[in-house]
């Protein structure tokens, strides 16, 4: 084991998509998250599934049929690994870094939004891109550009889509 923290794992269209509540149906995996989550376990980092699912104000009997679906789910996706997986509704001290769909990731001790630091790059690549007198810098700069802004674009679509942007 790496060290005493852990990786946490949001569920619904985080690591299973997720598009509208099905009855408790769990989704199709999300591969490039199984990817992960699979290089995490081969590291023999501890990794834990975060879910509202299992949340004890939805009641023991709720709870307990969501555990087994989750587990079912991990037990298809990572073998007997997906027994030991631990699955959670909270987060602690522990926690190195928390993987989710909802969460908008904030700059350490300042406050800023880190798709608030992309909209100033891509403001500034744009001003690189047109001012270098340099083909080759405008070109890096204009690639950059397009894929960053691709990339925020689509993170506002999705934060608009949850209501929080």
């Amino acid at each position: 084991m790496l060290n005493k923290g852990w990786w946490g794992f949001d569920l619904d269209a985080t690591i299973a998509f997720y598009d509208t509540w099905r009855d408790g149906a769990i989704g199709s995996p999300v591969k490039p998250m199984i990817r992960r989550m699979h290089h995490y376990l081969k590291q023999g980092r501890p990794i834990r599934i975060v879910t509202a699912r299992v949340s004890p104000e939805r009641g023991a009997s709720e709870v307990l049929l969501e555990e087994s679906r989750i587990r079912r789910f991990l037990v298809e996706q990572f073998g007997d690994a997906g027994l030991t997986i631990p699955i959670t509704n909270a987060k602690d001290s522990q926690m190195i870094a928390f993987f989710d769909d909802r969460a908008e990731q904030v700059i350490p001790n300042k406050g800023i939004l880190v798709r608030e630091e992309l909209r100033r790059a891509v403001e500034a690549l744009q001003q690189i891109a047109m001012m270098s007198p340099d083909t080759r810098t405008s070109l890096y700069a204009q690639q950059a550009l397009e894929n960053l802004d691709a990339w925020s674009l689509n993170l506002c679509v999705r934060a608009r889509q949850r209501g929080t942007h």
